[in-house]
């Protein structure tokens, strides 16, 4: 608990300091600079399926190993490349690229 109000302390304390107010944070990092990103959502949605090719063959791998030396090791590269995509599609989210209604969460 201490540990928490200590970072919401520095970080009141950094929007102070650089005069942001609630929000402008993160719209700051995202836009360094007016800066324009080349990059494309159709890249990141080729990158996307490259990294599911790996995780594809991570997994093939997974399987060939299971219960032997080396099973751990690939397991945890399997869930970081699940993790790698996941953040690629935070990156599609951030640049407003819609989310495809057929993978939308069913759940009531």
């Amino acid at each position: 608990m201490l540990l928490f109000l200590f970072v919401l302390d520095n970080m009141t304390e950094f929007c102070q300091h650089e005069n942001l107010k609630g929000g402008e944070y993160m719209d700051k990092q995202s836009q360094p600079m007016g800066k324009q990103p080349s990059t494309k959502p159709e890249d990141i949605h080729q990158f996307r399926k490259e990294i599911d090719a790996v995780i594809q063959k991570s997994q093939a791998i997974q399987n060939d190993l299971m219960g032997t030396a080396g099973a751990r090791e690939i397991s945890l590269v399997v869930t970081k490349l699940q993790e790698g995509k996941m953040w690629a599609g935070k990156i599609l989210e951030a640049m407003g690229s819609p989310f495809p209604p057929e993978l939308a969460d069913k759940a009531a």
